[in-house]
């Protein structure tokens, strides 16, 4: 009896400590208590007043939403320009204030470049650094003489003699802001014919020379503006002037030939108007005789003087060249008082030099 009772006892107390343990354990060990968990914690939880269910709260839109909806109303509302306008004046201070203002502004009080800096370098050829140039020439020369009464002076012509040339002006203080000084330069030039020949009154081929070389000082200036460009440029030079038109061979044809090398005084003026795309350019010159040659040396008392003048048109292309063509003129004339039983007798002679010239020009 007391065994049984024993045992019974031993299994109460062991089924007691299973409960106890079972009930310890966490009851979400498998799906449906899980779930059971949840609705039990559902049901738990507080109600209003009402016994309804809180509404749940509006989502909140991002505060930075309305400063993007608004956002491109600022902008539109400011002017581009004046938003423009002013970062410089901000950033750069002094030279920001001077560099960019309002349009508006700057149709009515801004000067242009060359208004606002009394002194500063015209453009165009008006102030120029250097002016070269390479032409081509088609000349000729006519030699007649006046009263002639002898007939061992022989008059001349040719009609078509190419040439070569090219001619340079150097203004090395046209940077300067001084007046005068930035003006005034240096100024060249040669042309020589080639391929030129002549006959003697027998039917000889006689080889003929014909140079040019002009060097001298130039002064320019400018009249009105449009622009940085002038209306018109005006020059004045001097300087020294050599032509020569010589012929080889023997004596005999030295005396029936009319060589001549003429050495001058050149005191010339030119301008230059431009006339929509183009420019017309002119030029004169006084030419005071130094020594002409041959022909004044067999008359007796020669006095030579000559005179010259010179048209043409400039076009203008690209940033630094044009073309140009013109024509001049050179008259060089003779007066001779022979007396009775002179060699050669006559009254005067008249010496005229055409070209016509066209030439590639580059301007810096």
């Amino acid at each position: 009896m007391k065994s049984r009772t024993a045992i019974a006892l031993t299994l109460a107390a062991s089924f007691a400590l299973v409960a106890t343990v079972a009930e310890a354990a966490p009851r979400a060990s498998t799906p449906a208590h899980a779930a059971q968990t949840a609705q039990t914690a559902q049901q738990k939880k507080p109600s209003t007043k009402s016994g309804k269910r809180p509404r749940k709260a509006p989502a909140k839109a991002p505060a930075s939403a309305p400063v993007v909806e608004e956002a491109p109303i600022v902008e539109t509302t400011t002017p581009a320009p004046d938003v423009e306008t002013q970062a410089p004046l901000k950033a750069d201070g002094d030279v920001g204030a001077k560099a960019v203002v309002p349009f508006a502004a700057a149709d009515a009080d801004v000067a242009p470049a060359h208004e606002s800096r009394p002194g500063a370098r015209p453009g165009g050829i008006g102030g120029a650094f250097v002016v070269a140039a390479l032409g081509f020439d088609i000349g000729g020369r006519t030699l007649a003489y006046n009263d002639r009464l002898t007939s061992n002076l022989r008059t001349y012509d040719v009609l078509g003699a190419p040439s070569l040339g090219g001619s340079v002006e150097l203004y090395p203080f046209a940077a300067s802001t001084t007046p005068v000084v930035r003006d005034l330069g240096l100024v060249g030039g040669y042309r020589q014919a080639f391929g030129l020949s002549s006959r003697t009154e027998a039917g000889d081929e006689v080889k003929t020379a014909w140079n040019r070389l002009d060097v001298g000082l130039r002064i320019r200036g400018r009249v009105g503006s449009d622009g940085d460009r002038p209306i018109a440029v005006v020059g004045a030079s001097i300087g020294y002037k050599r032509e020569a038109f010589t012929f080889d061979g023997s004596a005999a044809i030295q005396k029936e030939m009319p060589s001549v090398t003429y050495s001058c005084l050149k005191l010339g003026g030119d301008v230059r108007i431009p006339v929509g795309p183009l420019a017309i350019t002119a030029a004169a010159a006084f030419l005071p005789v130094f020594s002409s040659g041959a022909v004044a040396a067999r008359l007796r008392e020669s006095t030579v003087g000559a005179v010259e003048g010179e048209i043409g048109v400039a076009v203008p292309f690209g940033k630094s060249f044009e073309g140009r063509l013109g024509a001049s003129y050179t008259r060089y004339f003779y007066a001779f008082h022979p007396q009775p039983g002179d060699v050669y007798v006559a009254g005067g002679a008249l010496d005229q030099i055409v070209r016509g010239q066209t030439a590639l020009a580059f301007l810096y």
